[in-house]
């Protein structure tokens, strides 16, 4: 059974952006990005010219489970 026999549907294209997400669609993949809602809440609480700062991360972790 095809969803367009059952329910009144309307093809709106490509998505790009849905509830705050960014989609790209590649060959084989689909990416999913909080970039722009990021940039957003940077400019509302005024961060937007703090500079990053790198996060001392374990190298080669294994978790233990």
């Amino acid at each position: 059974m095809e969803l367009t026999s059952e329910f009144k549907m309307k093809d709106l294209g490509i998505m790009h952006y849905f509830v705050e997400l960014e989609v790209w669609k590649i060959p084989i993949e689909i990416l999913l990005s909080q970039g722009k809602y990021i940039v957003k809440l940077f400019e509302i609480f005024g961060m937007i010219e703090y500079k990053s700062l790198a996060t001392p991360m374990e190298m080669n972790f294994k978790k233990l489970c």
